[in-house]
């Protein structure tokens, strides 16, 4: 898959993330650039995957918020390395906070912000993707051997979510933050 958007797409495509925070967000995203360095997104989990929207992305952007307003901060558990078998993704697979996050994509995934999934959604953080079929086997080998050496901690807070736009597949600006309701106190999963 390339970078380029139709000019349909260009300026309407969109996605909702929850960047890895801290000293774990830095080495996940070391780890995909050392996997993939052509691909060097920072690391999140994903909430609402790339989807073409209609509207100005400040609309959006405040009904993004509206819907938002009552969802809480979370704490998220990554578990090991895995492949999505149709897609060949690498990928760190959600272990505590995978019911939440689904909960939050089927809330959001609806009305203004409906779109065909390809596949059924799956929280995970992506590691690799895009890459030569035969560098799979080497490149999980990899993966696992990198994640396997981290020391740190493998969990974090979710407290913000980025809304952002695509101006092409890889470069993505950020529209809007939103900062999860921290009027009850997080609840540990």
């Amino acid at each position: 898959m390339g970078c380029t958007l139709s000019n349909l797409e260009a300026g309407n495509i969109f996605a909702l993330l929850g960047f890895v925070p801290d000293a774990l967000g830095e080495y996940l995203t070391n780890l995909r650039w050392q996997l993939v360095s052509d691909r060097p997104f920072k690391s999140h989990v994903t909430l609402l995957p790339p989807r073409v929207l209609s509207g100005s992305a400040e609309a959006l952007s405040g009904l993004l918020g509206r819907r938002l307003a009552s969802i809480e901060p979370f704490e998220v558990s990554l578990g090991q390395v895995e492949v999505f078998p149709a897609t060949g993704v690498i990928y760190l697979g959600i272990e505590a906070g995978s019911d939440t996050v689904r909960r939050i994509h089927a809330m959001l995934a609806s009305d203004e912000f409906a779109y065909p999934e390809t596949y059924p959604f799956h929280p995970h953080l992506t590691l690799a993707q895009d890459y030569p079929p035969l560098d799979s086997d080497e490149l999980v080998d990899r993966a696992r051997a990198l994640w396997n050496s981290w020391q740190g901690e493998r969990r974090f807070l979710l407290d913000r979510l980025s809304f952002v736009r695509g101006v092409d597949l890889c470069t993505w600006q950020t529209v809007s933050e939103h900062v999860l309701n921290h009027s009850q106190r997080p609840r540990t999963v």
